[in-house]
């Protein structure tokens, strides 16, 4: 079967294009009640896709995307939107253990070995208090934005559209648009900069 579904729950909504079925590899898991998941557009292509939604979680995925071995587990309380035309090379990871959000816009160019994560994955607190120092933050990555390969893309970060993040880079905050960034933690090298899918000459 082209779409391999688990529902471990009760109200979950799956809207699905009549193409993954004939032509897609997905495998989608309802861990939880009343999700959503909303993939109603015909994509460039879904190979070895995994969608893992905890109760009241949500994903929207639009039109021509490209999905290759991409793995999206999300938590309770947690949103995915991917925009139109956004492409993913390889193995793209989207880790939401907490209440959190990630939106990515169009028209995106996401490397090889990519992953996001909107909260740590356990707990940092004041020694003092007992206040916890480190609370899940969302992502949101603007248009036409090309991450690298093997970036690591963490709570709290903005990419404005038209960026560039170079390879191997560890996001953290915000990056205006139209430049390219690079480093741990990512920095902007150059600003008044774009890109294009073809090589231009």
């Amino acid at each position: 079967m082209a779409v391999d579904l688990i529902d471990r729950g009760t109200d979950n909504i799956l809207e699905l294009h009549p193409w993954y079925q004939e032509n897609g590899r997905l495998r989608v898991e309802f861990s939880g009640s009343n999700c959503l998941l909303r993939m109603t557009e015909i994509p460039q292509n879904c190979t070895n896709v995994q969608i893992r939604l905890g109760s009241r979680s949500t994903v929207i995925i639009g039109k021509r995307c490209r999905l290759s071995d991409t793995f999206m587990f999300l938590t309770e309380h947690c949103g995915l939107e991917i925009g139109s035309s956004t492409s993913f090379t390889a193995r793209a990871r989207f880790i939401l253990n907490e209440p959190s959000a990630i939106k990515i816009g169009a028209d995106c160019m996401i490397a090889s070995d990519v992953q996001f994560m909107t909260s740590d994955s356990h707990t940092i607190y004041d020694c003092t208090s007992g206040e916890r120092l480190n609370n899940a933050q969302d992502i949101e990555i603007g248009d036409h934005v090309w991450i690298s390969l093997q970036c690591l893309i963490l709570k709290g970060t903005r990419v404005g559209s038209g960026s560039i993040i170079g390879a191997r880079s560890t996001v953290t905050g915000n990056i205006p648009g139209n430049c390219i960034a690079i480093g741990a933690p990512a920095r902007v090298l150059r600003e008044n900069a774009s890109w294009d899918r073809k090589l231009r000459k």
